[in-house]
């Protein structure tokens, strides 16, 4: 019995982490995806300053223009890490949902042996007990 039980508390423990893993995981994308967000309101803030009419606009043309490139670049490369993000994601919420179905399985296993084993003990203390219950054809000697 003992085995199991040992088992089915390491996966346990291993169900833990898996969830933990895949927490760390999802955070991180969402973080990525906040800082993505962060880049294109800064973009559209400095295409707004762009767009408006300032009499000193010309003067700051060419910096603005490079901060737009910049900031593009910048969201392209958050783009690409958000989508390894994501795979990395989706992986280790597999591993979380094997996790969960051994630890079923293991559960559904020391389940059954402890049923085996409270009957076993069952008919350790009552030995005999119901044996008059059975019809004599169907026994033998």
């Amino acid at each position: 019995m003992g085995d199991a039980r040992e088992r089915f508390k390491r996966l346990k423990r291993l169900q833990q982490v898996q969830k933990q893993r895949h927490r760390l995981e999802e955070w991180k994308l969402a973080r990525l995806r906040q800082e993505e967000n962060g880049l294109r309101k800064a973009q559209e803030d400095v295409l707004d300053a762009l767009n408006a009419d300032h009499p000193l606009h010309g003067l700051f043309l060419a910096g603005l223009g490079a901060r737009v490139g910049s900031l593009a670049r910048a969201i392209a490369e958050k783009q690409r890490a958000g989508a390894r993000q994501a795979v990395a994601t989706l992986e280790q919420g597999r591993r979380h949902e094997l996790a969960d179905k051994f630890v079923r399985r293991a559960g559904k296993a020391v389940d059954e042996e402890e049923r085996r084993e409270d009957f076993l003990d069952y008919l350790d203390r009552h030995p005999g007990e119901g044996l008059d219950d059975i019809p004599e054809t169907g026994r033998t000697g």
